[in-house]
C-alpha cells in the first residue's frame, strides 16, 4: 500500500510542477492534496511498514 500512495504523490507532484517551475513548499503541497498542518500534527505518531522495511 506504500507503494500506491507514493506513487499517488508523486504523480500530484509531478502534475503540478509541469504547471509551474517554481517550487512547491511543504505546507502549499499538504494543502493541495487535501491535508491541513494542523490535521497532520494531530494524527498520533505510527510507525508504517513501509518505514520498517526502510530501516532493515
Amino acid at each position: 500500500m506504500c507503494k500506491e500512495e507514493n506513487l499517488q504523490l508523486l504523480n500530484i507532484a509531478v502534475a503540478r510542477e509541469k504547471q509551474s517551475s517554481k517550487m512547491t513548499s511543504r505546507n502549499d503541497f499538504l494543502k493541495e492534496i487535501g491535508i491541513d498542518e494542523r490535521e497532520l500534527s494531530e494524527l498520533p505518531k505510527i510507525e508504517m511498514e513501509c518505514d520498517v522495511y526502510a530501516k532493515h
